[in-house]
């Protein structure tokens, strides 16, 4: 199988040596990562060199337009590579190997380098983070303006295909479906009475925010998952994994799943001299450098992540995000937590760079402290 997804990709793959279960999603795919022996027709290696590839295994149909937009995105960054704009970062991608159609299975190439995430579980330090932080700014702002300048910097053998023809648009109709979905979710698990309020008014204001927000002045090329553990890091240039979702919308997106994440990490492991806010900041100091951001816009997109980090239980576990052994008061506690940022950072008290927004005039106390 392997053989045959790659062939005519200029990838030889010779013998398999080890297969790794990274994620088994039951219902949607299964990702493992796969040890070989052979060469890379162009790169600078050996015959019958030790490979790593990271194969996904589709439960639907979903596969082939997962390649199609990963290999639309590689070729359009692997030409903006070329380009001499100094404010431009370089972003790496996993170089896309091939699709086995009959077996839907997606073959890529390892993306060598550190998780960001790992790295600033380890080491905490905030000066380096606060360092890796914004130059992760940097980069997702070169993969949001790919839409915008990727026709300028492609060559002429490049792939001229209309980006709406490989990518589909999620904007504030399909986050109000998300939201909605999470919504329904939270009154599945049966919470308690005073969380269920707090969590409606905020979806709430949040769904009657995006409803009024303009599509802005251009669609970014969105990543669509994007938290620390989808950056890895490289002297090499920085890069981004985990594909599936791509797609076009506002990148106000993006950067608020990203805030939302670092908030969620600073809630599950507590670090001294550390705060989720600093890291935001010199995030979006990194971003700012390459393109600007709607504040009021950025504030819903923020709190429609931690509105969707709230429904999932799974994530008042351990550190690596287990179940919490049926117990529902960490999730309680945590999903308390995330509410009351949200809470915080509509009233304007999360000292956030984004303009408040009203909280409902049926709440008359406004934000909780």
């Amino acid at each position: 199988m392997l053989q045959e997804t790659a062939d005519g990709s200029g990838w030889q793959i010779d013998s398999l040596r080890q297969i790794e279960v990274v994620k088994d999603w039951p219902d949607r795919r299964l990702t493992v990562r796969l040890f070989a022996q052979g060469r890379c027709a162009h790169q600078a290696a050996p015959d019958h060199d030790a490979l790593v590839f990271y194969g996904k295994l589709f439960r639907s149909r979903r596969g082939e337009s997962s390649y199609a937009r990963h290999r639309a995105a590689f070729g359009r960054l692997a030409h903006l590579s070329q380009d001499d704009d100094p404010n431009l970062s370089r972003v790496r991608l996993p170089e896309p190997i091939g699709y086995h159609a009959h077996r839907r299975f997606v073959l890529m190439a390892e993306l060598p380098g550190r998780n960001l995430g790992d790295a600033l579980h380890t080491r905490r330090n905030a000066t380096v983070d606060l360092r890796l932080l914004e130059r992760t700014g940097r980069m997702i702002a070169t993969l949001h303006r790919v839409a915008f300048i990727s026709q300028r910097t492609a060559g002429p053998d490049a792939d001229h295909e209309p980006l709406t023809s490989v990518f589909a648009t999620h904007a504030a109709k399909e986050e109000i479906e998300v939201l909605d979905q999470a919504r329904t979710r939270l009154s599945e698990t049966d919470p308690p009475k005073e969380l269920r309020q707090r969590y409606l008014d905020l979806h709430a204001v949040v769904v009657r925010t995006l409803r009024g927000s303009s599509p802005g002045r251009w669609q970014a090329l969105l990543h669509r998952d994007f938290y620390p553990h989808q950056v890895i890091l490289s002297a090499n240039g920085d890069g981004l994994i985990d594909l599936d979702e791509l797609a076009l919308g506002p990148p106000e997106l993006d950067v608020g799943n990203f805030i939302a994440h670092l908030l969620l990490d600073d809630l599950r492991r507590p670090a001294p001299d550390w705060t989720w806010q600093a890291g935001r900041d010199s995030f979006l100091q990194g971003y700012a450098g390459q393109a600007s951001l709607r504040p009021n816009v950025l504030t819903a997109y923020t709190c429609s992540a931690l509105l969707r980090l709230a429904c999932l239980r799974r994530l008042a576990g351990t550190g690596s995000g287990s179940e919490s052994g049926g117990d529902p008061s960490g999730w309680i506690d945590l999903a308390g937590g995330l509410l009351e940022w949200g809470e915080r950072i509509l009233a304007g008290r999360g000292r956030s760079r984004s303009a408040p927004l009203p909280m409902p005039r049926s709440d008359p106390g406004g934000a909780r402290p």
